[in-house]
């Protein structure tokens, strides 16, 4: 077990209690580890055995269906906080393709997001490291951008995953981050 992973299993028992007695309708009694958020060292140190991971989601590669770029530049067009520049150039990175599809792999506590054009080779896009602190909560932390929350919900045999906090660069990059990890559930790559 590594040194990370009690420290891991303290924050979700910690959560589990505020979280339990939330549910019936008790004060949650206040914990110092419950209140203290996930730091970049936590999130870089933490690594999640497969036997700890929630149901939500286990060690895997998970894919979307490929997603339509025609979709893509209606959701960039109807976006009314990007700027003409920004719309422009979110538009121009689609130019010339006509699908994108992503993938996401978890692998002990190391989160990789592919991307795909026209069912083409996946490339990568985004290494960080993730905690799943519940069953419906995905943590990351990159090393560029700082953290993102997200919450997670089963489908199938996969998941599908929507911002909860995340701290965007501007309006551009919040959008196209919506696009990859909004625009199609993810389903457990055989």
């Amino acid at each position: 077990m590594s040194t990370s992973t009690p420290r891991l299993l303290g924050i979700v028992g910690a959560l589990s209690v505020a979280l339990g007695a939330c549910s019936t309708g008790a004060p949650a009694t206040p914990s110092p580890v419950a209140s203290v958020a996930p730091t970049a060292t936590m999130l870089a140190t933490a690594t999640a055995p497969s036997s700890i991971l929630p149901a939500a989601i286990a060690d895997g590669t998970y894919a979307t269906a490929p997603v339509l770029v025609t979709d893509i530049d209606a959701r960039i067009r109807a976006d009314t906080a990007l700027t003409a520049a920004q719309m422009t150039d979110a538009i121009a990175g689609f130019s010339g393709h006509t699908s994108e599809a992503f993938r996401i792999s978890l692998a002990n506590g190391q989160f990789t997001e592919y991307e795909s054009f026209d069912g083409g080779a996946f490339e990568v896009d985004v290494r960080a490291t993730f905690v799943l602190p519940d069953d419906h909560t995905l943590v990351i932390q990159e090393s560029c951008c700082g953290t993102s929350t997200f919450d997670v919900t089963k489908v199938g045999t996969g998941f599908a995953l929507r911002y909860r906090a995340h701290k965007p660069l501007n309006a551009e990059d919040d959008l196209l981050g919506r696009i990859v990890y909004e625009s199609a559930p993810f389903a457990l790559v055989p």
